[in-house]
């Protein structure tokens, strides 16, 4: 037999001898619960690596959390020794109370609280707070956070995670900072800024109190049934947005937008991506700015208001009967006209309607109303 044949029937047989004699991994598992005590409205800082953390507000003055550790391990004796090294550490400052998961060892408190944890064993967090307190979250990269039923404001910072925000309702604003991060926000009333890379950002049944900016690359965003100002800045992600009643705003270098349903204001620019826009109800404006892609606006039938429309190498169609303005009563213009449009549909008010592009068409469509008719 040629030597590197038995080279390799001998690391097989080695491998194989050895694989006999090996337990099989099995997955173990300790679950414990503590009670700290918290004066009221002390603000609450987490900095957790080693797993998904879970909040939720109760009105009880102290923190109960629950500690779910987990390890391949061939035996419980090897699990155990490896979850012994780690124990809750909590630190109660008159700015703040900290908690976090440290390596039981003897070093002091402060290097507890702050030093990085790799290993073996994953420890998820389940935490109930007094919801009123403010909360600053620092998690470890592709840890997920789950807050609900929070009144305190929010502070988060992580990467490549999943965070889910539900039933807040923030005092202050909150705070995501969150890198290739997908973030879901429900049935919540919020202000302040999010922040995501990469990754979808979801509101469903939000209201922004005051003012709400999401921002990211290149991750799609997606409203329903929301409310407030709430602006959306993006590098190339899209947005669509379904029954938002207030002012939107969305600004873009590539990406596009599709808005149903809206009730209110809105402004849009991008430089490449289409933008569609289904208004119900107009308050003062809708502005809408294009450089390269079509702009198209369907109006409700009953719709009145003023028409500033612009097409450098497009087509202008408005599929309302307009009047011109006098100063431009004297040039041709029709219900399909290249170039511009500036008159008004019914009466002349304080509602406009401005649509520009240089390279792609602008519509003025008649909405067509749920369930058919004209």
């Amino acid at each position: 037999m040629p030597k590197t044949q038995r080279f390799i029937f001998i690391c097989v047989l080695l491998t194989l001898l050895g694989s006999e004699g090996a337990q099989a991994l099995q997955t173990f598992t300790e679950v414990t619960e503590q009670d700290l005590p918290l004066r009221r409205q002390t603000p609450l800082y987490l900095h957790h690596q080693l797993g998904n953390v879970k909040v939720q507000g109760w009105v009880q003055d102290r923190v109960r959390v629950g500690i779910t550790k987990r390890m391949l391990a061939e035996t419980n004796e090897e699990a155990q020794k490896e979850f012994n090294k780690l124990a809750l550490v909590s630190l109660e400052t008159p700015k703040s109370f900290e908690i976090r998961i440290g390596k039981n060892r003897g070093a002091d408190i402060v290097t507890k609280l702050r030093e990085e944890k790799t290993g073996p064993v994953t420890v998820d967090l389940d935490i109930r707070a007094p919801y009123q307190s403010d909360l600053t979250v620092v998690l470890g990269d592709k840890r997920d956070l789950e807050l609900s039923q929070w009144r305190g404001s929010l502070t988060m910072n992580g990467k490549d995670a999943a965070v889910k925000l539900s039933k807040l309702t923030l005092q202050k604003p909150v705070h995501v900072n969150c890198q290739e991060c997908s973030i879901e926000v429900s049935d919540s009333k919020i202000s302040g800024h999010l922040f995501s890379a990469g990754k979808p950002v979801s509101l469903n049944d939000v209201e922004a109190v005051k003012d709400l900016s999401i921002d990211s690359a290149e991750g799609e965003t997606r409203l329903e049934n929301t409310r407030g100002r709430i602006e959306v800045h993006s590098t190339s992600g899209r947005l669509n947005s379904g029954n938002h009643t207030g002012t939107l705003s969305f600004q873009s270098k590539d990406g596009g937008m599709f808005a149903t349903g809206l009730k209110g204001n809105l402004e849009a620019q991008t430089q490449t991506g289409q933008l569609m826009a289904e208004a119900d109800v107009v308050d003062s404006y809708l502005q809408l700015d294009n450089q390269k892609g079509d702009v198209q606006v369907s109006l409700a039938s009953k719709f009145e208001g003023n028409l500033d429309l612009f097409s450098l190498r497009g087509e202008v169609v408005v599929q309302f009967a307009t009047q011109l303005n006098p100063k431009l009563a004297s040039e041709s213009y029709g219900p399909t006209s290249p170039g511009r449009m500036d008159g008004y549909i019914g009466t002349k008010n304080n509602i406009n309607v401005h649509a520009y592009t240089k390279e792609g068409g602008v519509r003025i469509l008649r909405k067509v109303p749920r369930g058919g008719g004209g």
